[in-house]
């Protein structure tokens, strides 16, 4: 017994959708808690470097994470990495000596009950919670626990990138994390409604399915949390976003050099 947190984040939510019709379990959270409005993602919005800055505290510019994709000079010129391969982080530790330029969470609380992550996004925004191998993280490509060891993965792959896989995810992470391992930090992070989003449009049909998924997925949250406090645990229970969403019409090239097409 005693006072943990837990931090479960719906890959691009936007706080406009969450409303009753769409999300009477997370309406219930904030009902029971606070709501806070005075926020903004940092820049740029992207889960990967978001993952960082939730982890760090700090902005892009602090931690070192720059975006989705990064360039690192290999003595022949810049080559660009995608930071959600899982491979990222030793690119980028080969290339500046380390991966983050500041603590985690992980790294505060190793000695302090520890952090375990469950993801089910990319795998570097995954890795990026925890890059230096301070505490557990789970991922289907590939889990790791303190000092980086590789964890026996063969649940983790059958946690499918989707609605699907999200439940399952979340019923581990309220079983095993939760009830039974009980980190001072334990944190989920759904697909959804980010996955949804990319597919359609802004309240399409297939937006507001991934809406209900993380909606239910919170609803199972919040149980395990409620019989956990009632049984005596001081739970503080985080429930957020890593960035926003918007319906884009077209694309605006901004590289140097040729427009592709052209």
């Amino acid at each position: 017994m005693g006072k943990r947190a837990v931090l479960m984040i719906c890959d691009g939510h936007r706080d406009d959708f969450v409303v009753r019709d769409y999300c009477p379990r997370i309406c219930d959270v904030v009902a029971e808690g606070r709501r806070f409005r005075n926020h903004r993602a940092i820049f740029p919005s992207a889960t990967r470097a978001s993952a960082a800055s939730i982890a760090t505290g700090c902005w892009p510019a602090t931690h070192g994470l720059h975006g989705n994709a990064m360039a690192f000079d290999e003595g022949e010129g810049p080559v660009v990495y995608d930071a959600g391969k899982p491979e990222f982080r030793d690119h980028m530790r080969r290339a500046t000596g380390r991966t983050l330029k500041v603590p985690t969470l992980a790294e505060r609380l190793k000695d302090h009950g520890g952090v375990v992550v469950m993801a089910n996004v990319s795998p570097g925004a995954t890795y990026f919670n925890d890059p230096d191998g301070h505490g557990h993280v789970y991922h289907r490509e590939a889990s790791f626990g303190p000092g980086g060891i590789h964890l026996p993965n063969d649940a983790m792959r059958t946690v499918s990138h989707d609605a699907a896989g999200d439940r399952a995810l979340t019923e581990r992470f309220c079983t095993e994390i939760l009830t039974e391992h009980r980190p001072a930090l334990g944190v989920l992070w759904l697909s959804e409604p980010d996955l949804s989003m990319h597919a359609d449009m802004l309240g399409s049909d297939t937006h507001l399915a991934g809406i209900a998924a993380a909606d239910a997925c919170v609803g199972r949250v919040a149980e395990t949390v409620a019989k956990l406090r009632a049984e005596g645990d001081d739970i503080l229970f985080v429930l957020g976003s890593d960035h926003g969403q918007e319906t884009v019409a077209e694309a605006v090239w901004t590289c140097i050099g040729k427009v592709p097409g052209s």
